[in-house]
């Protein structure tokens, strides 16, 4: 029987299926091809919002073009007469929460059967197009009756990049919704829908979602901020290999989680493997085909084959033997006997000079020279070229070495500064250059462990202490000159490193309060302010849990002024007046009386009184009624509404309100969470 409320052309349409957030889902028949399908309605206040119907009609148009065993195979999509519709094959088995309800749970290969067969189709939507479902559950799991998995609703999707919210709320059913869907950020990719896959398998074998409650918002905070009982506590029967794959899925950070689809696809193959004892998948692909009897060769094709083999190989022996000839004729003579081995040592030398350039040289042995045939030929010496600096310090005063390591060395002292030691006075100067040596030591050591105080102090000192030796002055204090512009670089580097702190922070706070902003704009304070201070209760973050008790301290004013607001309408009665509405229209009438979530209306005309939620009036209208409520001898309330005005955009009240609340109260006890926002722009979060 058709319904005849519902016209698409080109479709008998026979009965309704059921119904979802989205839509509506009817059964019908295709008249040009005489089959059975599926077609979605989008409800009518979706259907309103031009910019979501647009996007609907081009991902459902560009999903009608995919072909997959594991999704819903779309037909078309399109809108007659104000009715937004999706047609798509139609599969009657029901859907996998049918049964998981049925059945309470699923084995663990039945579950890892079918998160296969899901993984693989969100596989494909993201290779072929790069398309996030954004609405994995098992509600949109369709069977077919030989069990088989069909993806659903893959044309409600969206590409990669696109926004994924309305109005500040998140797409998607909260039980499966990942964290950063709940925090409504504006890009996901293909890892939400893996966290909504493990949400799903979870069910499947716990026989509940990771997070149920009646409450969406508290759902949300659930998903963003809690862990879920391990699966293996519900369903003792699970392998811990499983276990461990949901849990991964479940990772609240997306790096966390499995990368791509494929990933998980691999690991649930592996899994299955263990748990059926059969190896994984067929024979690899490209693998090379079994060998096939060859006919038996001809003598004479034999002997020709003889013959080429033998010339083969001979050639093959001359060019071995020519290419040893000539490595013996170019080799090396043999290394040096074991007497003169320790001629070259490795030998540590440290250069510290006025240059700004340091340098560590490690020299090695120079290279053996060839043997000569000449008579009377005499081998050259090799010759070590030192670094510049080394070049610089050849006139430098000699100092046996105490050990195998040559002291610091310093450049030639000026003879007019430094007078020669007289021959009866002992002589300091390795004293000098050892001390000075430790001393840049120290002072790399703390510049390493970023300790610029320490090292700029021990080398202030070190130049009064060296005053008289100008030249081992001049090096400490080229020295101390490089730490402190490394210290002022360091200091440059920790303030930038700092502010993108605190910008993320203040980004991450806001994206996690976010679902409460809906709420205050339907004057809807107290849940607002019920969910961000439990959100604020929760967060263990230091950085994040002072930002999200600012917003639940800022949301409790707006509570206080709407409950005055209340108790004046209870007590005085505000009087009459045009109240807009946020469908259009006015209503005119007197707020006769007022609870948290609804006002009474007396009408103007004598019909009696209307009882509205609060969230039906325009913003103006709750505006100039909170106006009335307020006197300016209240500051806290002065405070409020200065509040109040900012999350409205009204800057210029704000600030009237705000001088108002600071004249009457003080600047001490202005609350800390306006004074927080006083500083900052009307649309700004915490």
């Amino acid at each position: 029987m058709s319904d005849p409320d519902l016209d698409i052309p080109g479709y008998d349409v026979l009965g309704l299926i059921g119904e979802g957030g989205v839509g509506t889902v009817y059964r019908a028949r295709q008249l040009s091809l005489d089959r059975l399908v599926a077609i979605k309605v989008l409800r009518p206040e979706i259907a309103k919002d031009a910019e979501f119907a647009n996007k609907f009609l081009h991902e459902a148009r560009a999903a009608a073009t995919f072909s997959h065993p594991h999704l819903v195979q779309a037909i078309e999509a399109g809108e007659h007469n104000g009715v937004w519709y999706f047609v798509m094959e139609l599969v009657e088995a029901g859907t996998l929460h049918d049964r998981i309800t049925r059945e309470g749970k699923l084995s663990e290969l039945d579950a890892i059967e079918s998160g296969l067969q899901i993984a693989q189709a969100l596989d494909f939507a993201w290779r072929r197009a790069r398309i996030v479902h954004r609405d994995i559950k098992p509600a949109n799991i369709l069977l077919t009756p030989e069990g088989q998995v069909k993806v659903a609703d893959l044309g409600l999707a969206h590409r990669h990049g696109t926004t994924t919210f309305k109005g500040g709320l998140a797409e998607g059913t909260p039980q499966y919704c990942s964290p950063e869907q709940c925090r409504a950020e504006k890009e996901v990719d293909a890892r939400t829908d893996l966290y909504a896959l493990g949400c799903t398998l979870y069910h499947a074998v716990c026989g509940r979602a990771p997070f149920d409650n009646k409450d969406p918002l508290q759902v949300m905070a659930m998903q963003i901020h809690d862990t879920p009982d391990p699966p293996r506590k519900l369903n003792p029967q699970l392998s811990g290999e499983f276990e461990t794959f949901i849990l991964k899925l479940l990772a609240k950070n997306p790096a966390g989680r499995y990368q791509t689809a494929a990933e998980a696809i691999e690991e649930l193959e592996r899994i299955r493997a263990i748990r059926t004892g059969k190896p994984r998948g067929g024979p690899r692909t490209g693998a090379r085909p079994p060998e096939t009897r060859a006919s038996k060769p001809s003598p004479q094709r034999s002997a020709a084959g003889l013959l080429i083999g033998v010339a083969a190989l001979i050639a093959v022996i001359a060019a071995v033997g020519y290419k040893l000839i000539q490595r013996q004729q170019l080799a090396p003579p043999s290394p040096p006997a074991a007497s003169h081995a320790g001629r070259h040592s490795k030998t540590n030398i440290v250069l510290i000079a006025p240059s700004k350039a340091r340098r560590v040289i490690h020299p090695t042995a120079p290279p053996a020279v060839p043997a000569t045939n000449i008579p009377g030929a005499v081998a050259p010496v090799p010759v070590v070229v030192p670094p510049p600096e080394a070049a610089a310090m050849t006139n430098l005063p000699a100092v046996a070495p105490a050990t195998n390591e040559m002291p610091v060395a310093v450049p030639a002292p000026d003879t007019n500064t430094v007078a020669a030691v007289p021959p009866d006075q002992p002589d300091d100067r390795p004293v000098l250059l050892a001390q000075l040596k430790q001393i840049m030591t120290d002072a790399d050591t703390f510049t390493q462990s970023n300790k610029f105080v320490e090292a700029e102090t021990l080398l202030a000192q070190s130049v009064t202490n060296f005053a008289a030796r100008p030249v081992l002055q001049k090096l400490v204090e080229a020295r101390l000159d490089e730490i402190k512009t490394a210290h002022a670089d360091f200091d440059t580097k920790q303030a930038g490193a700092e502010r993108a702190r605190q910008q993320q922070l203040a980004a991450a706070a806001r994206s996690i309060v976010a679902p409460a902003d809906p709420l205050v704009r339907t004057f809807n304070f107290e849940r607002a302010q019920q969910y961000v201070a439990a959100l604020a209760t929760k967060t263990t973050d230091p950085g994040l849990r002072p930002r999200i008790q600012t917003r639940a301290d800022e949301l409790q004013l707006l509570v206080e002024l709407k409950t005055r607001l209340i108790t004046i309408i209870g007590k005085t009665k505000l009087p009459p007046r045009n109240l807009a509405l946020r469908t259009g229209g006015t209503l005119n009438g007197q707020p006769a009386a007022a609870d948290v979530d609804t006002v009474s209306i007396v009408l103007a005309s004598g019909r009696g009184s209307i009882t509205l939620p609060w969230g039906h009036f325009a913003e103006q209208t709750l505006y100039e009624l909170l106006q009335q409520s307020v006197t300016y001898q209240d500051g806290r309330a002065l405070a409020a509404m200065a509040l109040y005005a900012w999350e409205t955009g009204r800057a210029a009240d704000a600030k009237r309100y705000y001088d108002a609340a600071r004249a009457v109260l003080g600047d001490a006890n202005v609350p800390a969470a306006l004074k927080r926002r006083a500083v900052t722009t009307p649309a700004t979060r915490p």
